[in-house]
């Protein structure tokens, strides 16, 4: 906090302190002071007095009550300020005690109250050459920080509910106990929480309207932390958050579905057989330029190229992931500036028969263009585990898997086990 600050010991009682401390304010653009404003008047260095030396002076008050309320002369701390803004009460739950955060968070919060006010006049004065009076008192600074979760239905007369954040409130919303620690995680969203209940292959969470109705999940939102809480607790920490980071951080694993040449029964039919496999993948589908299919399988989204729709006119009346086929690092950012999700991107590996021990032609160019492109690239090709770790370390998001466990007589398991060696996303 004090960090490039110098200082001067001065005796403010001392009539040389106070002249001392009143030549400094000549020259001076901010007066930002912590002593009780009453204080500072007996000692004839409140605002008027600084004013009348330095017209523009911007004088900061940290006080801890509104100066115009009943509560003006009373001094506070931290934990005060914690107890009367709501603070405390919101940490116990709905039926706990109250708590203190374990941190002096109302003196840092409203130290960034006080440091904005202070440019917002310091700016004012630029515009109208005066300075002013900046009051920033805790409470009702504290009490506007809260306001937004916590306290907003009491603004209405009569209040829409009690007090406090229904999910954050609830007892479940904490780190989750695992078999050899905690893990913090939090699905917010439909499409979130979907993912995570297939994951954890709950298929039977997929549509309880406790997931898929935002107002019902708002209602039950504890109950949902609850089954997440159960669904934790046999793992242990370092394998589910390699898991949660693959599966819902935006590398989850996507396998292609490409077989866009079928007749639409049999298309439809074998999706379905590879939306089975994806799900003892772990896997979520993607289809192959065709956003109705993608929407009729249930599908994560779909995978365009030039010989597709526009990225811009599918995104345009779908809400699902688009990947793009890109064949540069220009295309792919025009694929992200249309609303693209992610890009696959080939690195133009040497011929298979020396892919695990010849050089990896074109990788600087795939760099350049992985950095180029603005967002989750997959590179595309990098069947050997060589060629995927050179692509990941060039930047790419993940590698596509295309063709490696063709012929493989459990393609399910030996899609994981690549995976796994790999410890890398896959498309």
């Amino acid at each position: 906090a004090n960090r490039n600050k110098r200082s001067i010991v001065l005796d403010l009682k001392a009539k040389e302190g106070r002249a001392a401390f009143l030549k400094l304010v000549e020259t001076m653009d901010a007066v930002i002071c912590s002593i009780r404003p009453a204080a500072m008047d007996r000692l004839g260095l409140g605002y008027d007095d600084c004013r009348a030396v330095n017209p523009r002076i911007v004088y900061v008050a940290l006080v801890g009550f509104g100066q115009s309320g009943p509560y003006a002369a009373r001094p506070a701390y931290d934990d005060v300020i914690q107890g009367v803004s709501g603070m405390a009460a919101m940490q116990g739950g709905r039926e706990g005690p109250p708590k203190f955060v374990n941190a002096s968070i109302c003196d840092k919060i409203c130290s960034q109250v006080a440091a904005h006010s202070t440019l917002a006049a310091l700016f004012s004065r630029e515009r109208s050459g005066e300075g002013q009076l900046v009051e920033v008192p805790m409470y009702e600074s504290m009490v506007g920080f809260n306001l937004i979760e916590h306290h907003s239905g009491q603004t209405f007369e009569p209040p829409l509910g009690p007090a406090g954040y229904e999910r954050s409130m609830v007892e479940y919303r904490r780190p989750y106990a695992t078999v050899d620690g905690y893990v913090c995680t939090l699905p917010y969203n439909t499409k979130q929480w979907r993912a995570f209940f297939t994951f954890m292959k709950r298929d039977d969470m997929l549509d309880d309207p406790r997931v898929i109705d935002p107002n019902i999940r708002s209602e039950k939102i504890g109950e949902l932390y609850e089954i997440v809480a159960d669904l934790v607790k046999d793992w242990k920490t370092e394998d589910l958050l390699a898991a949660l980071k693959s599966a819902l951080e935006g590398g989850v694993r996507l396998v292609q579905f490409r077989e866009k040449d079928l007749p639409a029964p049999k298309r439809l039919a074998l999706g379905r057989e590879v939306m089975a496999l994806a799900r003892a993948l772990g896997a979520r589908i993607i289809v192959n330029g065709d956003p109705a299919l993608a929407d009729e399988l249930g599908a994560a989204g779909v995978h365009l190229g030039k010989s597709s729709l526009p990225v811009g006119e599918v995104r345009a009346t779908y809400s699902g992931l688009i990947g793009y086929s890109a064949h540069s690092g220009g295309e792919a950012a025009e694929a992200f500036a249309a609303g693209a999700d992610f890009v696959t991107l080939s690195p133009v590996f040497p011929p298979t028969s020396k892919a695990a021990s010849g050089p990896i032609l074109g990788l600087e160019g795939f760099r350049f263009d992985v950095q180029a492109c603005g967002g989750p690239v997959y590179a595309l090709g990098g069947v050997s585990a060589r060629n995927a770790a050179a692509c990941i370390e060039a930047g790419a998001h993940g590698v596509a898997l295309i063709g490696a466990i063709l012929g493989a007589p459990d393609p399910a398991r030996a899609a994981d086990e690549i995976i796994r060696a790999l410890g890398v996303n896959f498309g």
